[in-house]
């Protein structure tokens, strides 16, 4: 059996004249353990900073991935935030699934996503692979989140 890898979006709220995103992420691990964690995105952040190198990875493959799941649009319209999620679910699906996902995208999705490092285990050695750095990050955020959105 695979990890399992899932990101919902928490909640959302406008602060400083843009949207934030809190995504919880869950790494399952077979008969082993589960870890949550989340964090902090806008839009923008997830766009160019997943969406984009997933979709040019992907390359002909992305439709066949993504298709009956696009990405959210611009500007804030009613229906953004189902988009994204609905897009979000479809990426760990394919991180988790069969649908031929290369390590590296793992690691680019984990790392975007700030992974923290599980305890004793490698987070997808069934990807043989896959080489994760020993440099772990400092903090499970990246950017600016208003404190309050935690609670």
């Amino acid at each position: 059996a695979r990890p399992s890898l899932s990101i919902a979006i928490e909640k959302h709220e406008e602060a400083y004249g843009h949207t934030w995103y809190l995504l919880k992420c869950t790494i399952e691990m077979p008969k082993t353990e589960v870890l949550t964690w989340y964090a902090s995105r806008r839009l923008e952040h997830i766009r160019d900073d997943l969406h984009g190198p997933v979709k040019l990875e992907l390359g002909k493959r992305y439709p066949d991935v993504f298709g009956a799941t696009p990405f959210a649009h611009k500007g804030g319209i009613p229906g953004t935030s189902a988009r994204l999620g609905a897009w979000l679910d479809a990426l760990a699906n394919h991180v988790s699934g069969d649908t031929g996902c290369l390590p590296r995208t793992v690691a680019m999705v984990l790392s975007f996503l700030s992974a923290p490092e599980m305890d004793g285990s490698q987070v997808f050695e069934s990807l043989p692979a896959l080489t994760v750095s020993e440099a772990s990050p400092t903090t499970t955020e990246v950017g600016f989140f208003p404190e309050r959105l935690r609670s």
